[in-house]
């Protein structure tokens, strides 16, 4: 996985994915990810994505999040 990864976390190849945030948020992140944290760590990564994340970047596509993008979110 690390390997099939490393292009896109190096910043050289982005995804491709048409899916917004929020519908990957909901679809994939809570199903497959979250389940492996403790009951504490989920509770708080579910108010972070609450208050902070979804609601300024529910409707962006993964594609179009980018480093400066990310880096510029609360500016």
């Amino acid at each position: 996985m690390e390997e099939r990864l490393r292009e896109v976390n190096q910043g050289v190849q982005r995804p491709e994915s048409g899916m917004s945030f929020g519908a990957f948020v909901e679809t994939q992140w809570t199903v497959l990810a979250l389940p492996n944290f403790k009951a504490s760590t989920q509770h708080g990564y579910k108010t972070v994505l609450a208050v902070h994340v979804l609601p300024a970047w529910r409707k962006w596509r993964l594609r179009d999040i980018d480093r400066l993008a990310i880096s510029t979110m609360d500016r």
